[in-house]
């Protein structure tokens, strides 16, 4: 029992479960929000055939969730995405938000270039 206490306490510790219950309470905010402000109007969904043909299994959002916090979150923390960053901010003069992708792309793009000179060999 005390081992699967310690590890809810690493895996969310106490000063987390504040910012937890605040993106829940914001989350359920806007979902039941939203249907109150929609009551009485006509809703239009943007879906198509492949959307109710590929089923939606809840277990495989962690993977979705992984691989934010192990592929994007370090990228963010490199010091070469922050030369980039500056790069495209200060001699652009791009917006923050703008040279944030623009960053992120050329990671993306160096890391590519990189496997695919590996996959030549």
């Amino acid at each position: 029992m005390k081992q699967a206490h310690k590890f809810l306490l690493w895996l969310l510790p106490p000063y987390g479960w504040l910012c937890g219950l605040a993106v829940i309470a914001a989350d359920l905010i806007a979902y039941y929000g939203t249907k109150a402000l929609d009551a009485g109007r006509a809703l239009h969904l943007i879906s198509t055939p492949l959307d109710e043909a590929l089923p939606l299994v809840p277990a495989f959002i962690i993977i979705y969730v992984l691989a934010y916090l192990f592929a994007v979150t370090p990228t963010l923390t490199k010091p070469g995405f922050k030369h980039a960053y500056r790069f495209f901010h200060d001699r652009f003069g791009y917006s923050k938000l703008r040279s944030l992708w623009l960053a992120y792309k050329n990671h993306c793009l160096f890391a590519q270039a990189v496997i695919d000179k590996f996959a030549m060999y």
